[in-house]
Parts: structure tokens; C-alpha cells; sequence
């Protein structure tokens, strides 16, 4: 009887685990800003040459450096309410934290 009750309760676990992977991963993949216009309010090109995407956010840079587990972002905007707000210092997006990160010039 306590094999049977325990068995049961493996595969309710293992039910419970593949429906969460399976409703992250397609959560995470409707997240994705690759089909997002532009803001018409986002800083001119000039100043921010760069956009930055990530799976949750967009980043408007001025530079730009790109590594293989990294991506770092100079000067750069970031959305705070509906205003974009200029960052003076630098931000490190680690790949491995913040999944795809799209890196692309205006």
C-alpha cells in the first residue's frame, strides 16, 4: 500500500514538473521584443546608436561591447514608467541570466 502512495505521488511531482517547464518555456518564448516597434519617445539615434533587447527589456546605448557570456552597454536609456531615463555609468547583461540578447544598430 505505501508503494502504491508513493508511486502516485512520483508522478503527480513528475506531472507538476513538466507542466511548469512547459508553461516557462512557452511563457518565455512569447516575451520575446523581437517583433516590438520602435518607441517614438526613445532618445534619437545620435545619441543612442544602439538597441539592446532582451527577453523582459529594451536598452538604448551609446557603445556597446559584446562578449561571448556578456553584453555591456555605455551611457545607455532604460525605460523607467513611460520615460526613458539616461544611465550615465554601465550595466553588465549576462547571457546566462537574461537568456537571448539581441544587439543591433538604429
Amino acid at each position: 500500500m505505501f508503494k502504491r502512495v508513493l508511486g502516485i505521488l512520483a508522478i503527480i511531482v513528475l506531472v507538476i514538473a513538466v507542466g511548469y517547464t512547459w508553461l516557462t518555456i512557452s511563457t518565455s518564448a512569447g516575451c520575446q521584443n523581437n517583433n516590438i516597434k520602435e518607441d517614438k519617445n526613445a532618445p534619437a539615434a545620435d545619441l543612442a546608436p544602439y538597441i539592446v533587447e532582451t527577453p523582459s527589456r529594451i536598452y538604448y546605448a551609446l557603445a556597446v561591447e559584446e562578449a561571448e557570456k556578456t553584453v555591456r552597454l555605455y551611457l545607455y536609456y532604460e525605460l523607467v514608467g513611460k520615460d526613458w531615463v539616461l544611465r550615465d555609468g554601465d550595466i553588465v547583461l549576462n547571457r546566462d541570466a537574461y537568456g537571448k540578447i539581441i544587439v543591433r544598430r538604429r
